[in-house]
């Protein structure tokens, strides 16, 4: 099979898949992505059916699927900080470590760390409007564009997500959906 001919040298022609092919692949490529989510919180619910530890039924699926949207739209920023991280590491600079809530204090501390981002997410999001890209790589941009406040909104404790993401061993000490998790009974006694 010849990709590139001599009268289009730049250009691979790609081999047409049919449309079963494609929707197998993508199929495939979304359940190795989300089946491990999925049986990990089949199994969660599997051992508490109740889901009291953690709200109840409708905050559990509301924070799946929350944290879901949220992985989606992080997941670019979060490759341009490992690779960051690599090349600090291989250059032999200490890329150091600090605790996550310092990096969140202000607009101006956000936009540096995440300058690369912006930059990367305004040449792509420039790209699509000059024609130059494809439509599937605008989500990317515009979620490397959105990294500073995805960071601060991660980092804070923003009173929208009360009662979401919450864990048994956050229920420990206080009430969840009007429920005492049985670590914090057992503490009481």
């Amino acid at each position: 099979m010849r990709y590139f001919t001599a009268s289009n040298p730049l250009f691979p022609t790609w081999p047409e898949m049919e449309l079963v092919s494609r929707i197998l692949i993508v199929g495939l490529t979304f359940g190795m992505l989300i089946a491990p989510k999925l049986l990990g919180a089949a199994m969660f619910w599997w051992r508490d059916p109740s889901l009291r530890g953690v709200g109840g039924p409708v905050r559990f699926l509301a924070s799946i699927l929350l944290e879901m949207v949220v992985s989606v739209l992080m997941a670019p920023s979060m490759m341009v900080q490992h690779i960051i991280g690599v090349v600090r590491t291989l250059a032999g600079r200490d890329t150091g470590w600090k605790p996550a809530g310092e990096t969140a204090r202000s607009a101006g501390a956000l936009l540096r760390f995440h300058a690369l981002e912006v930059v990367l997410g305004l040449v792509l999001c420039g790209l699509y409007a000059g024609q130059m890209l494809s439509w599937w790589l605008l989500p990317m941009g515009l979620s490397l564009l959105l990294a500073p406040g995805l960071s601060w909104a991660s980092a804070a404790a923003p009173g929208w997500a009360a009662g979401l993401f919450v864990t048994p061993q956050d229920g420990a000490g206080r009430r969840v959906g009007g429920y005492v998790a049985p670590v914090a009974q057992r503490a009481a006694a």
